[in-house]
């Protein structure tokens, strides 16, 4: 199995899209944004957009990210690149890669 893709809905209506990837393309960091602007565009015409979902795009790397400093967990948000203020809590994108380890991802419930 090359990858596997969620995309899941939570309770408090966040949307949460989450890519597990083992060969290194060279565009992940395109190819997770696209991920998070297609589950965060789900608006319908004419609907208010306070009604936007927080998204968060999670993915699981067997690889490390060429341009960016080697972390097992990253997390990327908008922000102003001044100052540091985020723009928005409503995007991210959160990367964890380890190179030849195996992950076990648990997603908790309430309770």
């Amino acid at each position: 199995m090359k990858y596997i893709d969620l995309k899941i809905l939570l309770n408090d209506n966040q949307i949460l899209n989450i890519e597990m990837q083992v060969i290194d393309y060279g565009n992940w960091p395109e190819r997770s944004l696209t991920y998070l602007c297609r589950a965060f565009d789900h608006l319908k015409s004419g609907e208010d957009y306070i009604m936007v979902h927080p998204t968060m795009h999670i993915g699981i790397i067997d690889f490390n990210i060429k341009h960016l400093t080697p972390e097992f967990y990253s997390e990327f948000m908008m922000l102003n690149t001044k100052n540091h203020e985020v723009y928005t809590a409503h995007v991210r994108a959160d990367s964890s890669a380890r190179p030849s380890q195996h992950f076990w991802l648990r997603v908790k419930g309430p309770g």
